[in-house]
């Protein structure tokens, strides 16, 4: 016969066993479905195969920093491009706190500071098959030109779902433009003949 002792050592043992199992199965379930839709990511009609202009938001007039409106319009395309790839969109939550970005300095000189870069990395905050939140992670390299911010490549999950059009020929124009201003800043004008 058990004593009072063994009794409630095996009930504890037993809700032990059942809170381990529950925990688990939910730790599962939050890490195991993926709030991106399983159909596959695609361009949202938005790709390198539609017509239409970039997308543009409107940069701010005056700049206190480097860095002033970069992860504001980061977090606006993110809203645009990657609500639609989730399994519930109206669950979407963009935290700002997530967001970070890095600057591109070379590439930024390499085109007179005409056109600059910046990758940005954020999160979603959404439901998944399970109704459980997750948190899924896009990128968006964002250019800046005539004071708006476009993006340039967005992507959720390390999966792309959005290409700017004619990238590489903006960079370009904007490079030669560059190079025909750098020679006459190189030579000073008590050396010029």
């Amino acid at each position: 016969m058990r004593t009072r002792r063994q009794r409630a050592a095996i009930s504890l043992a037993a809700i032990a066993v059942a809170a381990a199992i529950v925990a688990g199965t939910v730790a599962w379930i939050r890490h195991s479905g993926s709030a991106v839709r399983a159909d596959g990511l695609h361009f949202n009609g938005t790709g390198p195969s539609a017509a239409g202009p970039t997308p543009r938001l409107a940069a701010p007039d005056e700049r206190n920093g480097i860095d002033d409106g970069v992860a504001d319009a980061a977090r606006q395309f993110a809203v645009q491009f990657v609500t639609p790839e989730l399994l519930v969109p109206e669950s979407a939550g963009f935290p700002e706190r997530s967001i970070r970005l890095e600057r591109f300095p070379l590439m930024n000189y390499s085109t007179g500071n005409r056109i600059e870069h910046w990758y940005v990395d954020g999160g979603v905050d959404s439901k998944n098959d399970y109704g459980v939140m997750v948190r899924s992670w896009w990128r968006i390299m964002l250019g800046r030109v005539d004071d708006k911010f476009f993006p340039v490549v967005v992507s959720l999950e390390g999966r792309p779902i959005y290409q700017m059009r004619g990238h590489v020929d903006m960079l370009q124009d904007a490079r030669r433009a560059n190079q025909q201003v750098l020679p006459a800043l190189a030579v000073p004008s008590v050396w010029k003949a």
